[in-house]
């Protein structure tokens, strides 16, 4: 009983981390249903519109995942909201929330992300309707992979309508909606996942392959089992050298990303020790956080005066806003 209100108290009140870890306890002892656990960590993702709630949604994510790994694997009542969830979602909001929940799941081993992966797969094969009526699934194949290929080399060329323009002889405005629906989802749920769990990414469409270089930059290929041997050099996704330098990297990441998501990315690779972006940290629209002020001055002792001018704007901003955030709580 003692337990019970305990992860009852820590997943409705204590940290991001503790909530996700005391919510796939509660599932693992039976004090919560699989499904419902899986609605709330949809929500997670719904919620996760501002920096603030995607670094929670990581947080909350890195916590299920250390505490219950397989969970999400092997219950499939747990997985199938989260699944619709990152269907669902709009190209623009999804990517939004990629880094996020990339980092999130860099928690599991890359074994582990490849056995998600699969179950991932599984699930998405299977909610493929079997019953094509007249037409040849192989043709109705090939011609989905045409439609596609026209569509990439038509976006690259800039040729595409305008999203929102007139449509011809519109019932009750369906087709309007049904085709921007569509037009704002041109990443597959099954892509999604890959460039989230950081695997298989050689099967990406070309179009995707760079936002799986960019973050590939900052987690790499994970630790663990399947981090060494055959595995480790599957699917990488990305090019295989490196970005030239630290600069290179933060202007693909606001290419591919904005400019907002751009400064989430690169304050998480200070946190991890990364001292050549600090300099490309904007001081006017970080985030503070006491992690990032502590790498900040961890990597400030040993370098010259002249990229230390640099760094004090960033210093006297996260200083001055952890001040306040300090002094609004006390």
């Amino acid at each position: 009983i003692r337990l019970g209100d305990a992860l009852a108290r820590l997943a409705a009140g204590g940290s991001p981390l503790m909530r996700g870890a005391a919510g796939a306890v509660q599932v693992l002892l039976g004090q919560e249903e699989a499904r419902a656990f899986g609605e709330r960590v949809a929500s997670w993702v719904d919620g996760a519109a501002g920096p603030e709630s995607r670094t929670a949604l990581s947080a909350r994510l890195t916590g299920l995942l250390t505490a219950a790994g397989p969970l999400l694997e092997a219950a499939a009542p747990a997985l199938a909201p989260l699944l619709n969830r990152v269907a669902e979602l709009s190209d623009r909001d999804f990517l939004d929330r990629l880094p996020a929940l990339r980092g999130g799941f860099d928690t599991l081993s890359p074994a582990a992300r490849d056995r998600l992966l699969s179950a991932v797969e599984e699930r998405l094969d299977g909610e493929h309707p079997a019953d094509t009526g007249d037409i040849d699934p192989a043709a109705l194949a090939r011609w989905t992979r045409a439609d596609l290929a026209a569509r990439e080399a038509l976006t690259a060329l800039g040729l595409l309508p305008e999203a929102g323009g007139p449509t011809e002889d519109p019932v009750d405005g369906v087709i309007e909606r049904s085709a921007r629906a569509a037009s704002a989802r041109t990443l597959s749920p099954a892509d999604r996942w890959r460039l989230l769990l950081g695997r298989r990414q050689d099967r990406l469409p070309a179009s995707a392959r760079s936002l799986a270089t960019a973050l590939d930059e900052l987690y790499g290929q994970g630790r663990g089992e399947g981090s060494r041997g055959d595995m480790a050099g599957r699917g990488r996704g990305g090019r295989e050298a490196p970005y030239p330098g630290a600069r290179e990297w933060s202007e693909e990441l606001a290419a591919l990303f904005g400019p907002g998501i751009r400064e989430e990315v690169l304050a998480a690779a200070a946190a991890a020790g990364r001292r050549d972006v600090l300099t490309e940290l904007d001081p006017d629209t970080v985030r503070p956080s006491v992690d990032l002020l502590r790498s900040v001055l961890r990597h400030a002792g040993g370098l010259p005066e002249a990229r230390l001018a640099a760094l004090r704007p960033l210093v006297r901003r996260l200083v001055e806003a952890l001040t306040r955030q300090l002094a609004t709580r006390l």
